[in-house]
């Protein structure tokens, strides 16, 4: 949906923040949809319409993807490295529904080659640094099978936190 901002902030302001006009329409055509029919003659069964709700899913999930690489393109080199580590880590966390990964394949060495980076890469801030070691010890134990204290102490994580 579009709006124009522009004339909806003189004639009705509180409507154009947060986008509650699009809520307002949102609800109206669900109502209409679920209750009234679209047509001259729903009554009797014509103009009768459904939801599409795979072209709802797709047209979600195309917003979703433009708000996050917009929040990426916002973000530093290394904060974005970061949380597109997250990002495949969530996703792999996902696929694996339960189940793990083991020990020194791929995502492990995603955590290993970031650790890495971090370590030995010019231009990472402190916080920086902290935010890699605090994704690497969220999301490890969560993917990769019996990952033990000594696998994490490889990675050298507490040396990124100071």
């Amino acid at each position: 949906m579009v709006c124009d901002l522009a004339h909806l902030q003189r004639i009705a302001p509180a409507l154009a923040v947060d986008d509650q006009w699009k809520k307002l329409l949102t609800q109206a055509f669900e109502h209409a949809f679920s209750w009234c029919g679209f047509g001259a003659k729903t009554a009797v069964g014509y103009g009768a319409m459904e939801r599409d709700r795979v072209a709802e899913a797709r047209a979600a999930q195309a917003q979703a993807q433009q708000e996050t690489d917009a929040r990426l393109a916002a973000l530093t080199p290394n904060l974005r490295e970061i949380e597109e580590f997250k990002q495949a880590m969530t996703r792999r966390f996902t696929e694996l529904n339960g189940r793990w990964d083991r020990q020194n394949t791929g995502f492990h060495q995603k955590a290993q080659q970031l650790a890495k980076k971090a370590h030995e890469g010019e231009g990472w801030t402190p916080e920086e640094k902290c935010a890699a070691a605090d994704a690497i010890t969220e999301w490890l134990p969560k993917v990769i099978e019996k990952i033990d204290k000594d696998a994490l102490k490889k990675l050298k994580l507490s040396a990124l936190r100071t």
